[in-house]
């Protein structure tokens, strides 16, 4: 993951604080980090163009919920559908979030329970399109975040 531009949405400051020098610092990215819903919009309306989004799942909505990064995922579903999303979440229960939020498999979720190295491994093979990316006319090469466990023979956690 190089020089990339990236937008990242977190309402936790320290986590937003780590995790953005972390991914400025292991490839020259650059990183926009934002609290909330309405930072994020403001953000994707000026000029800057992202190569990635990365968003928690719980932050400030903008009308007094606390679901954030699935509006955040529909909103570039309809405005940037080519800049990959990742969604990291303290939810155990991904397939429920998908499900319940209708989250786009084009999205990749991973849990927050993963170590930064491990995040970045995923969202690498996410961008090359590798893990929960559509691939047209090859959908047996496509599988979801929350199967990738059950694929390779690990629990749920990742043992690092």
């Amino acid at each position: 993951m190089k020089n990339l531009e990236i937008l990242y949405v977190e309402d936790e400051k320290l986590l937003r604080e780590v995790l953005t020098k972390y991914l400025e610092k292991i490839g020259n990215n650059s990183v926009t980090a934002c609290k909330d819903l309405a930072e994020a919009e403001e953000k994707l309306s000026g000029e800057k163009k992202f190569d990635l989004v990365l968003t928690d799942f719980n932050y400030p909505d903008g009308t007094g919920g606390n679901e954030g990064g699935a509006k955040l995922v529909h909103l570039l579903a309809g405005k940037s559908p080519e800049v990959p999303v990742v969604m990291l979440t303290g939810v155990t229960d991904i397939q429920k979030i998908r499900e319940k939020h209708g989250l786009p498999d084009s999205v990749l979720v991973l849990t927050k329970g993963l170590r930064l190295p491990e995040i970045v491994s995923r969202i690498e093979r996410h961008i090359k399109g590798k893990e929960n990316r559509p691939v047209p006319d090859k959908p047996e090469t496509t599988y979801r975040s929350c199967g990738w466990a059950a694929m390779h023979g690990v629990d749920g956690k990742l043992a690092l």
